[in-house]
Order: structure tokens, then sequence, then C-alpha cells
């Protein structure tokens, strides 16, 4: 219907002649280029829902975890507590050894009290037979650095010549360990 010659002589005849040898070729790969889309957006749906399904399971499974995650901080609240009393135990029993095998014998404690671990305190409330016993018991107390800040809060001569003392001291915990 269009004549073949002569077409490409004018500019329109010109642009009717790209139009139809190249725009067919324009047309056929815009279609492809829509077609791909148009699947693509298929995939991209069912590649959507199957995240979205994984999503929800995963977060059953965190869910179901939090649980157990809760029953272990529980359970390492209670070993951290734990650790912390056999630590009073153990600074505690050490001191109680050291007392018992370094002091002199005839000095009798009636009352002892011990305090807290990291800035532990002891009060020693007791009778020493003589003033010598008393000092060599202080003595020692002072002299192995396990003690600091040693204050003797009472001495009094009872009748029987013996001494009725208190002291307090802050104990040096690390050499305790």
């Amino acid at each position: 219907m269009l004549p073949k010659e002569n077409l490409g002589d004018t500019v329109s005849g010109q642009i009717l002649s790209f139009a139809l040898s190249y725009g067919r070729y324009i047309i056929i790969l815009t279609q492809i280029a829509v077609l791909s889309v148009f699947f693509m957006r298929f995939k991209l749906d069912r590649d959507h829902n199957d995240y979205k399904e994984l999503v929800s399971q995963r977060q059953s499974i965190v869910q179901s975890m939090s649980e157990i995650e809760k029953e272990v901080r529980r359970v390492q609240a209670k070993l951290v507590y734990i650790k912390k009393i056999t630590l009073h135990q153990t600074l505690y029993e050490n001191i109680l050894t050291f007392l018992s095998t370094s002091i002199p014998s005839e000095v009798r404690f009636y009352t002892l009290s011990l305090e807290g671990t990291e800035l532990a305190k002891i009060t020693i409330k007791g009778t020493a037979p003589s003033l010598t016993i008393f000092n060599s018991f202080l003595q020692i107390i002072q002299t192995d650095d396990k003690f600091k800040d040693l204050t003797i809060e009472s001495l009094t001569r009872k009748s029987d010549n013996s001494l009725e003392f208190e002291v307090k001291a802050s104990i040096n915990t690390p050499v305790f360990f």
C-alpha cells in the first residue's frame, strides 16, 4: 500500500521507513521487557510469601525459646548467688583457721563477728589472762597484714587480773584467698 520507492526522499518518508523497519524491533523488545516484569512479579510475590512464612516460623521458634532463656537467666542469677555464698564461706573459713592456729591458746573469744567480703570487717570480743598474752595476740594480728585499721574499742581489767577486750579491724580480703 505504501510505495517502496521514493520513501526515503522526504523526512516523513524517512521516519515512516525507520518506524516500519526498526520500530517493530523496539515494540518486540518492549513487549519482552513487559512480559519479563510481569512474570518476575509472580516470582517475587511467591518469594515474598515464602519469606513471610519463614519469618513467622522463626518467630514462633524464638517465642518458644524465650521461656528457656528466662529459665537460663534465672539459673545464672542463682549461680551468682551461690558463688557469692561460697566466697563468703571460704573467706570466713580461712579467717577462722588463721585465728585458731595463730593466736595464743590462752586468748578466748566469746564473740566473733564477720561482715561482708570485699570490705570485710571483723569484731572480736574476748578475754586474755594477762597483758603480755594480749600484746602477743595484737602483734600477731598486726604483723601478718591480714587485718588493717585495727582499733581497740574497749580494754578492761577484771578482778582476777585478766583482760576483757573488744577489737575491730578491716580484713585484707585478698590475703585470705
